[in-house]
């Protein structure tokens, strides 16, 4: 191939879930916010600290790697968080996941989010499917809204369960 080609052969990364390990649970969700993070990386701590200095109830999950949850675990966590912060190297990755449990995601840009999710962008907001924070401040303000706002929050992870289930299982 010249430069610039990608080989006809070549399959892109993509994160995706099988269904009958990532389904959605019934039994209620906190209210409070899991800031999900790898155990790879220590990427997330400002916006811990800012999460925790607004009041808003937050726990730290460590997601993978030799201090990360169980796979059960974790999964439970997705299930039961009404939002739910991913960050770092392996934001797309659990942004997936928390979206198949039918959770709120905000997450922490990452390459090729516009591949699998809409964001929530002004003026878009209808069309949303998760939202996104760039800085703590940004992540405050958009948990504090998701927590408040109940029914736009459910609908929204609603939309963010679907596409999992059209585009990102196996």
């Amino acid at each position: 191939t010249s430069a610039g080609d990608s080989p006809s052969n070549v399959i892109p990364l993509r994160w995706a879930c099988n269904t009958r390990e990532y389904r959605p649970e019934a039994d209620g969700r906190e209210s409070c916010l899991h800031i999900v993070r790898s155990g790879i990386d220590e990427e997330g701590g400002d916006f811990v600290e800012a999460a925790r200095s607004s009041g808003i109830p937050v726990s730290v999950i460590v997601a993978d790697g030799p201090r990360g949850l169980p796979f059960a675990e974790l999964q439970y966590a997705f299930s039961r968080a009404k939002v739910s912060f991913v960050c770092g190297a392996l934001a797309g990755r659990f942004a997936v996941e928390a979206a198949a449990r039918c959770g709120f995601v905000i997450a922490q840009p990452f390459d090729g989010l516009t591949d699998y999710f809409r964001d929530d962008p002004p003026g878009q907001r209808r069309f949303a499917e998760l939202a996104t924070a760039r800085e703590p401040r940004e992540l405050v303000e958009k948990a504090s809204h998701a927590l408040a706002h109940d029914r736009e929050r459910e609908v929204i992870a609603e939309r963010a369960y679907q596409r999992v289930q059209r585009e990102h299982t196996w």
